[in-house]
């Protein structure tokens, strides 16, 4: 089925494929571990070994999941099936629960004592970003992003590819788990700010919704540095936005903009 020697399980049953990236393509499978029949995912790698993700799964945080397995080069990693639903948005109620309680556990990561991580973060590459739509027809985005520069270097750990498709949540909207931890390591925390905040489905298509969440992250951040990313992670994702208009997309835009200028 896999040609890979497994420690640990023995596969039986591929169920599906859950996701195939550049980085990792991840099944959730059947397989055999210590006499039992369950469901768990294998994530096979194709790049980089993931060194800092196999320390998050081993550490026993309670907002992720167990790690069954891995081979030491780090070409696979098997792990449990994560608590909780995907997010599939109900009510109003508990859309805002969804924000206060992503923005919430993503405050408890940013202060996780991670020991030695090394420097990892997800950042795009600029040569990409330059040849979007979005930075090619605004001039006020590709001149902040060409302009802005670091002025210090205040890292703590963070995800790195923090957002709603890799959140689990509890009945009420609360966050139970955060997978896909591939990318997380020193880095800005400003970077999963604005990670989070991109419109997707129907969240954050809206400045309410992005107040929201900066609000309850309730710690104080890097405004011009925010914008930095979200520009860039912006002129990235209006390539691909899933279900927001341009003229939405563009809006909110404008909003944070303004938001992160007002001192508010």
């Amino acid at each position: 089925m896999f040609d890979i020697e497994f420690k640990r399980i023995k596969p039986i049953k591929i169920i599906r494929k859950l996701s195939d990236t550049d980085n990792a393509v991840v099944f959730l499978i059947k397989a055999i571990l210590d006499g039992e029949e369950i469901e768990c995912l294998l994530k096979i790698l194709k790049l980089f070994h993931h060194n800092n993700e196999v320390k998050v799964l081993t550490n026993g945080y309670d907002f992720t999941a167990g790690l069954i397995e891995y081979d030491r080069p780090q070409r696979y990693l098997v792990y449990e099936v994560a608590a909780g639903e995907g997010y599939l948005y109900t009510s109003n109620d508990e859309k805002e629960e969804v924000i206060r309680s992503s923005a919430a556990v993503l405050l408890r990561i940013h202060h996780t004592d991670f020991s030695e991580p090394s420097r990892r973060g997800k950042s795009e590459d600029l040569r990409r970003i330059k040849t979007t739509r979005l930075y090619q027809n605004n001039t006020q985005i590709a001149e902040y992003i060409n302009d802005y520069t670091e002025n210090k270097r205040d890292y703590c750990f963070i995800h790195g590819d923090y957002h709603l498709m890799n959140l689990m949540f509890d009945e009420d909207g609360s966050v139970i788990t955060v997978i896909d931890w591939e990318y997380c390591g020193l880095y800005y925390k400003e970077y999963d700010l604005a990670y989070a905040v991109v419109p997707r489905m129907d969240l954050y298509d809206n400045i309410d919704d992005v107040k929201l969440f900066l609000n309850s992250y309730g710690e104080s951040f890097d405004k011009e540095r925010f914008l930095y990313f979200y520009y860039i992670i912006m002129c990235y994702t209006f390539e691909k936005r899933d279900r927001c208009s341009d003229e939405a997309f563009l809006k909110v835009m404008s909003d944070v903009t303004e938001l992160m200028r007002s001192g508010e």
